[in-house]
């Protein structure tokens, strides 16, 4: 489930609504940008949320950020939330703290380095000298827990730890930083880790939590993942190791009484120190053995009762303590949680209704009895401190979309972790079709779907890869989803990983013979190794309506694939298919699949195609490509250079020159967007305007509602 951040992040979701562009307005390559008012249309939820942060002083304001949607805000105590992207410099936002001093400025850190708002969240802007080339103060997942920490009196001072275990601080507000050398204090026997060591991993040398004394800014604790937690106190200029664990994640100060110091310590437990952090004790009676411990926060007057969580893999662990942390009760049990889908037995199924791992805990400011958890895939909020949980994540759309399809007047979405869904009143409400709970044979990326009539029945075919099972598959249903079975007859029977797009092969190839829906064709990635007699991926071929599979007598040079694979409208022999790497560009089949011609070369990352109905065949690479001649000749229709790429493709089949293209970059910046051609090429003009995840990969046309459908990160829709 983890590879789903890994590989969107760079094309990820963003949080914010982008201000819709006047006329005038030009885009980096020159094309005018109109208004477009997009409207968000998902389920909302969705995987791994990794921050929040409550306002100081409005109890109503909540904020989140989320690991390939950036970041969020709600206005009603988390029923509801609205993204706040605008500005974000990556829509992977690992960290956040609000101003005491300050109550409407907000720092999060991202992968890009430190953002700032001055505006609740509305906007954003980044920290120049925070950047990956610069200090590299950004963040990285288990690494960057609480890592800003702001002055509770004074707004411009900021400290900031870094996943590679660096801690800066700022006295103005972000314009100048400082690095405070604080991991000086260890030992000298004690060895130094490598400025890099941070991998996202959950032993890196990163700089977890920052914390200031409420009542003492000069009280500065910091808690490093590999050498404990540290004492400053005179404001950072000098520190000194505690004699706590090595594995801190986490460290609090009573906002009451600067002695009383918590640190969580991961599989150690948690500790308090009653002396200012000289001497500590462990409070782990009712700790639940082998739950990572990550955060402690305490109730704001009333110090006897203290908050912590923890995590055992995707098991998430909330204990309550009313005597000081002497005693803890635990409390997994979520109310109104809507969701089976689960990534576990542990937290779906079998014991439903338990938390999953919980990211940050944050209380209300004016009323400690409610608390709000982020957490992967189920935030839970709680009005009685902690006693009872219920889920609150409407409209935080955190889903990585892979497919959409228009049928019969319904829509069909396939996603990353959640499975295939469908909406019959054009997205207001959607329903499970698979799966419906946990299991391990089905759980897991879904990829592709294609739907069709067949006599009576409606025939849905789609695209797998389940978390907990190495084979790649395919599922069937004939009833319009009722049902499925599962087919892996005639793919392979083993995972490849040889040229990959991410490291292991993925089906996200799939395309059905518009004339005959009998005939499928099925794309995943993997070389073959001949030493090992292993065959690799490849594109596959069913004549049963996906009941079984042939591999194709004849294979493209390259299968480093992402999306692109079409049967000719024309002519259903002939298929096109795109890759990416060694042997990339897009090649075409003329006698289904039995040989392969290299047709085009002229870009080697080719992520996307698609042919109207006419015959005319395009490609997505760094540009936008058009052959009229079944790829005997070429024209590029764009000329991009700001590190972009095509991969999402729609065209209108009642109008051919009517064609909408996505740009999305693998990097974190936030930077790309959707456009529009009604000239078949000729001329572009912007249509991003305020779509709050602009790295959409992901282009649907619906010419019954003559609406454009976008997905990737969120699913959104424009009429056109």
């Amino acid at each position: 489930m983890e590879i789903k951040k890994t590989m969107l992040m760079a094309s990820a979701i963003a949080l914010g609504v982008f201000a819709s562009s006047s006329s005038t307005a030009q885009t980096p390559d020159g094309y005018p940008k109109v208004q477009a008012n997009w409207e968000q249309c998902g389920w909302g939820g969705g995987s791994y949320y990794w921050s929040t942060a409550w306002h100081p002083t409005d109890e109503n304001v909540i904020y989140m950020g989320s690991d390939c949607a950036g970041a969020y805000r709600s206005d009603d105590k988390g029923l509801h939330w609205k993204f706040t992207n605008n500005g974000i410099s990556s829509y992977e936002v690992l960290c956040m703290a609000v101003s005491p001093a300050a109550p409407d400025l907000v720092w999060a850190m991202t992968s890009e380095g430190l953002c700032k708002s001055t505006d609740r969240a509305k906007t954003w802007e980044l920290i120049p000298a925070s950047g990956k080339k610069e200090l590299d103060i950004t963040c990285a997942k288990y690494t960057t827990i609480r890592s800003i920490a702001i002055d509770p009196k004074n707004a411009d001072i900021v400290y900031a730890g870094s996943k590679t275990g660096k801690l800066f601080k700022t006295g103005d507000g972000g314009k100048t930083w400082k690095e405070l050398p604080y991991r000086d204090a260890r030992a000298k026997d004690e060895a130094a880790p490598a400025a890099d060591q941070a991998k996202d991993k959950k032993s890196s040398d990163g700089a977890c939590g920052i914390a200031v004394a409420p009542t003492n800014p000069s009280l500065v604790f910091a808690a490093n993942t590999k050498h404990g937690v540290f004492r400053s106190q005179d404001a950072g200029a000098t520190w000194k190791v505690l004699d706590t664990p090595k594995t801190a994640c986490g460290v609090t100060v009573s906002p009451i009484d600067e002695k009383i110091v918590w640190a969580a310590c991961g599989e150690n437990g948690v500790y308090r120190s009653a002396d200012g952090g000289n001497t500590w004790a462990a409070m782990n009676e009712g700790i639940t053995k082998k739950v990572r411990m990550i955060e402690i926060v305490l109730h704001p007057s009333n110090p006897s009762l203290v908050y912590a969580i923890g995590n055992n893999g995707w098991s998430g662990y909330f204990f309550r303590s009313e005597d000081e942390g002497r005693k803890w009760t635990q409390n997994r049990k979520i109310q109104k949680r809507p969701d089976d889908r689960m990534p576990s037995p542990e937290v779906a199924g079998e014991k439903d209704g338990d938390t999953s791992a919980l990211t940050n805990i944050a209380v209300n400011p004016k009323n400690p009895d409610e608390i709000f958890i982020s957490a992967n895939w189920t935030n839970v909020f709680s009005k009685d401190g902690g006693k009872t949980f219920e889920c609150r994540q409407d409209e935080a759309d955190n889903t990585c979309s892979t497919d959409i399809q228009f049928f019969g007047g319904k829509v069909y979405v396939t996603a990353m972790d959640e499975g295939l869904l469908v909406s019959e009143n054009n997205g207001a409400d959607w329903r499970q079709l698979i799966p419906l709970k946990w299991n391990k044979e089905i759980s897991g990326h879904f990829w592709r779907v294609r739907i069709a009539k067949v006599g009576e029945s409606v025939r849905i075919v789609t695209t797998s890869s389940p978390w907990d099972s190495t084979l790649n598959r395919t599922f069937r249903s004939e009833d319009d989803g009722k049902t499925f079975t599962v087919s892996t007859a005639g793919l392979p029977d083993y995972l490849p990983n040889i040229n990959c797009m991410w490291g292991r092969s993925y089906p996200r190839s799939l395309a059905m013979d518009p004339k005959n829906p009998d005939i499928l064709y099925l794309g995943m990635d993997g070389d073959p190794e001949p030493a090992k007699k292993l065959p690799g991926g490849g594109i596959f071929r069913s004549a049963d309506g996906g009941k079984t599979w042939t591999r194709c007598a004849g294979q493209p040079g390259g299968l480093r694939l992402y999306y692109g694979l079409v049967v000719d409208p024309t002519d259903s022999k002939r298929l096109y298919f795109s890759s990416c790497g060694e042997g990339g560009g897009a090649w075409k089949s003329n006698d289904e699949g039995a040989t392969w011609e290299h047709m085009f070369k002229d870009e080697t990352w080719s992520f996307n195609l698609d042919v109207s109905p006419t015959g005319v065949v395009y490609v997505g690479s760094t540009n936008f490509w058009r052959s009229d001649d079944q790829g005997k000749t070429w024209k590029k229709l764009t000329d991009s250079k700001d590190g972009s790429t095509v991969v999402g493709i729609a065209i209108d089949p009642a109008n051919e020159q009517r064609i909408w293209i996505s740009r999305t970059r693998w990097d974190g910046n936030p930077y790309a967007g959707i456009f529009r051609t009604t000239d078949g090429g000729k001329n572009w003009e912007e249509i991003t305007g305020d779509i709050p995840i602009r790295k959409q990969q992901l282009l649907r046309y619906n010419p019954e509602t003559k609406e454009l459908w976008s997905g990737g990160p969120g699913l959104f829709r424009l009429k056109q």
